[in-house]
């Protein structure tokens, strides 16, 4: 069935079913692969174009922590005692990255910044869980 909707270019029943097949079969889902080869890092979008002024926006696909997105984030964050991170527009996390959003959310946690993580999709709701990270950060589930 994973290959099927990969086939089909249909990303969010693939995620919705690798989280079932991860809790089913105790080991890690296949990994969504764009039949373009092209990966787009994720970005954060510049505060004057995000929707909202009082939220970090990310976006597309974060690999092997090769984003500076959690550098702009700290800078954000400075000065302010809570954050709104917008993750409605991110496709994909990895394990490495999430394991520096971790680190990046529990230093903003002891300087005394509460962070909301809004919009994250099945998949990265789910890794969230896994590594902890809602126990630093409030994590707000996407509502269908």
């Amino acid at each position: 069935l994973l290959e099927l909707y990969q086939h089909m270019a249909q990303q969010d029943p693939f995620e919705e079913w690798a989280v079932n097949y991860a809790i089913t079969f105790e080991v890690s889902p296949p990994s969504w692969e764009n039949r373009p080869p092209q990966k787009k890092p994720a970005t954060a979008v510049p505060a004057e174009v995000a929707a909202d002024a009082d939220t970090f926006p990310l976006a597309g696909e974060m690999y092997s922590a090769g984003s500076d997105a959690f550098r702009q984030l700290v800078d954000f964050a400075t000065g302010r005692e809570q954050v709104l991170i917008d993750c409605s527009d991110l496709k994909r996390m990895d394990f490495v990255s999430a394991g520096l959003f971790l680190n990046t959310l529990t230093n903003l946690q002891i300087t005394g910044c509460s962070v909301t993580i809004h919009n994250p999709n099945q998949l990265i709701y789910a890794l969230f869980g896994v590594l902890g990270i809602n126990q630093v950060a409030h994590v707000e589930r996407r509502k269908f």
